[in-house]
């Protein structure tokens, strides 16, 4: 089929589908895009206009490195790679403690 012969088949199938009433969108489709709007609006409005509204902005002043393989992905013949994988450890480790500090102040 050409791409004239295309065309005027498609231009048909829209003629048919708007006599038929369809709007391209399947009943179902529709009914569950309207549950999903009644449940999610009130959620993200709420979200949007309550909770990020009244929340405090903290600083995080901590460094950003770098994530190197965790140590059960590295060879066993690889002494770099385990060294690097055990300083990663030792600095989340830190990280997660000062966290915890922090939130343990604010308690």
């Amino acid at each position: 089929a050409s791409s004239a012969q295309t065309g005027r088949m498609e231009e048909d199938n829209k003629e048919v589908s708007k006599m038929a009433g369809h709007t391209g969108r399947s009943t179902m489709l529709r009914f569950g895009q309207a549950l999903y709007n009644a449940v999610d609006g009130p959620v993200t409005w709420f979200r949007e206009n309550v909770v990020v509204r009244n929340q405090k902005n903290y600083n995080w002043y901590h460094q950003k490195f770098r994530r190197v393989p965790t140590i059960d992905e590295c060879y066993t013949d690889d002494p770099v790679c385990r060294f690097e994988a055990n300083e990663q450890f030792k600095r989340d480790r830190m990280v997660d403690s000062q966290i915890l500090s922090i939130l343990r102040q604010r308690m």
